[in-house]
């Protein structure tokens, strides 16, 4: 479903040996029933590439502001532990 975004959480409570150093986060909005992977230029980013920390919890809503998407997807660099990935938002119209 569509959605107006509001606040990203990430959360890497308990991964304080194997955390990401870093994430970025990215969004598409694909209304007209396109395959959202088939369309690579549909992903635009929504968060760039942010520093982590080990055994804490992250919160984004000004950087996400005024986004409608249909999809959301995290990128983590290198790869290591993430508890939690939770997207907020409100239904969108169609």
């Amino acid at each position: 479903r569509r959605a107006a975004l509001e606040r990203i959480e990430l959360d890497t409570d308990h991964f304080r040996g194997n955390a990401p150093g870093a994430c970025s986060i990215e969004y598409c909005d694909v209304t007209d029933g396109t395959d959202h992977d088939a369309a690579p230029n549909a992903w635009n980013p929504l968060l760039p590439q942010t520093p982590l920390q080990p055994h804490a919890r992250f919160r984004w809503t000004s950087e996400i502001a005024q986004r409608t998407a249909t999809h959301v997807r995290l990128n983590i660099f290198p790869d290591g532990g993430v508890a939690r990935l939770r997207v907020f938002g409100r239904l969108a119209a169609r």
